[in-house]
């Protein structure tokens, strides 16, 4: 009797403890409860919305959570699929924005961690990854676009485009908040990173080929017609110019040209040894 009575009590002071904590436990363990996009609070889904609108426009809801903490705050916890990336946004329930973190795909993930430089070089992004800025200001140009790199220079965002204006390719950089900072023809830059690379080289020849011509040199040498041969460029007093074999009607000529397209000189290999055989010969005489 004494046995059964203690058991009775044992089981009375379970129930007891079962019903006094048992909520609390139960909404321990349920804090963390998926919710669609229509139950999310209009605060929370406005961020979401401007968060798409400016920085992954294009993408689509994958699922939400709605997290309760231990000091009772609610946070939702959305996921998105931005093309190959995904994106998770933690959002508190007035639609503060507390956190953002993307998962792009594991290879360029790894690339990137596994070399910092990698950020320099630059990323290629598509245009509907632009910010609405950035975008504006390429739209603004007016003309057809080519490649876009993002890169960081001095721990900020930098967006680098090709754009093709009127036949002319430019390339842009362009600031995170839209703005211009540089723009440049890619003629000036070819030509100013050939200037840059070796200056010295420039004395003995350079060989360079048709495509890295400044446009007015190109249309010079097409114009003469025939078949083109080797480029070099070169500097003769403190002037650039560019020295061009090309075969007409069976016949090689040296062409020299100008870095403004001027046509300086024209010989025919004929010529050009004469020219060095009555050189050794004046020597000769002296």
């Amino acid at each position: 009797m004494k046995k059964l009575y203690v058991v009775l009590v044992l089981g009375l002071a379970v129930g007891v403890v079962c019903w006094a904590f048992g909520p609390s436990v139960i909404s321990a363990k349920d804090t963390d409860v998926k919710v669609k996009i229509e139950e999310l609070p209009k605060a929370v889904k406005d961020t979401v919305d401007k968060f798409i609108a400016d920085n992954a426009p294009g993408a689509k809801f994958d699922e939400a959570k709605k997290e309760i903490e231990k000091d009772g705050k609610v946070i939702y916890d959305v996921e998105l699929e931005a093309g190959d990336k995904d994106v998770e946004l933690e959002i508190a329930e007035d639609g503060t924005l507390i956190e953002q973190e993307v998962d792009e795909e594991e290879e360029e993930k790894e690339g990137e961690e596994g070399d910092e430089e990698d950020k320099d070089e630059g990323v290629t992004v598509s245009f509907e990854e632009l910010p609405q800025a950035v975008k504006d200001t390429v739209n603004n140009e007016k003309g057809e676009i080519g490649e876009i790199e993002k890169e960081e220079e001095d721990g900020k965002v930098i967006y680098d485009v090709d754009v093709k204006i009127e036949g002319k390719k430019f390339e842009l950089k362009i600031a995170a908040n839209g703005t211009v900072l540089k723009k440049e023809a890619e003629e000036e830059k070819e030509e100013k990173e050939g200037e840059e690379r070796d200056e010295e080289d420039n004395d003995d020849g350079v060989t360079v080929a048709l495509e890295d011509l400044p446009s007015v040199v190109k249309a010079t040498v097409e114009a003469q017609g025939g078949e083109i041969g080797e480029i070099e460029k070169e500097e003769e007093d403190g002037e650039v110019v560019y020295d061009v074999d090309v075969k007409i009607d069976g016949k090689k000529f040296e062409l020299k040209i100008a870095a403004d397209g001027t046509l300086l000189k024209k010989n025919t290999d004929e010529d050009k040894d004469g020219d060095e055989e009555d050189d050794d010969n004046d020597g000769d005489e002296e």
